[in-house]
């Protein structure tokens, strides 16, 4: 009988420490170096060496913190159980800056995206894509503005190259493809079909202004 009760008892602990060490809420092995890391204000540091400073609900970081993974990235703003939701700014080592809307650890809303290599993006985001109107200024001096469809351009746009061509009309998978034009510095302009980039003419003609530049030269 006394070791049906032992045994039954040493199952009961194992269960009950075996669940709570298992929750998801609680961190896993590290150190809550100052505060309350469970219910409050708290910092606490990662086996890693990745640490969170900001509040916690159950042991989820939750509400207003900052987390720093040093040698790849940190992020500080809103939080939702462990997961960055709301409004933030994420920094990347090398350089690269986000600073908008997340949702579960995603960008997603509004939000402005740049890079040493990358250029600029001022848009909108969805599950971690550009994805709906936005304005990309390429690091090469061009601009694209227009519709993105999972971080390509998709739809009507318009591309303005660094001497000043004008690509208008319709993208797809990040070309010009179906009905556009491209216009030219000097005011000629030539209508037509794209298809994977190359324009298919089907009329052209040339500004006035261009015109009787011509006829005089």
């Amino acid at each position: 009988m006394h070791k049906c009760i032992f045994f039954l008892l040493c199952l009961f602990v194992f269960v009950v420490t075996g669940c709570i060490k298992d929750l998801p809420g609680l961190p896993p092995q590290g150190v809550c170096s100052s505060g309350d890391c469970y219910n409050g204000e708290g910092t606490y540091v990662y086996p890693d060496g990745a640490t969170y400073q900001g509040t916690w609900k159950n042991g989820f970081r939750h509400g207003k913190g900052k987390f720093v993974q040093p040698g790849v990235r940190s992020y500080q703003g809103d939080w939702q159980n462990n997961m960055a939701h709301g409004n933030g700014v994420l920094f990347f080592t090398d350089g690269r800056v986000y600073r908008g809307g997340f949702v579960n650890d995603l960008m997603h809303g509004q939000g402005s995206f740049s890079g040493p290599s990358f250029g600029r993006f001022q848009g909108e985001f969805k599950e971690g894509f550009r994805d709906g109107y936005g304005v990309l200024t390429n690091p090469d001096g061009s601009v694209y503005k227009g519709e993105f469809v999972k971080g390509l351009r998709n739809g009507t746009g318009m591309l303005i190259s660094a001497d000043g061509k004008i690509i208008d009309g319709m993208f797809a998978n990040g070309v010009p493809h179906g009905p556009g034009s491209i216009l030219y510095p000097g005011g000629t302009k030539y209508i037509g079909e794209f298809r994977n980039g190359l324009l298919v003419v089907t009329d052209s003609f040339i500004s006035q202004r261009h015109r009787a530049k011509k006829l005089k030269d």
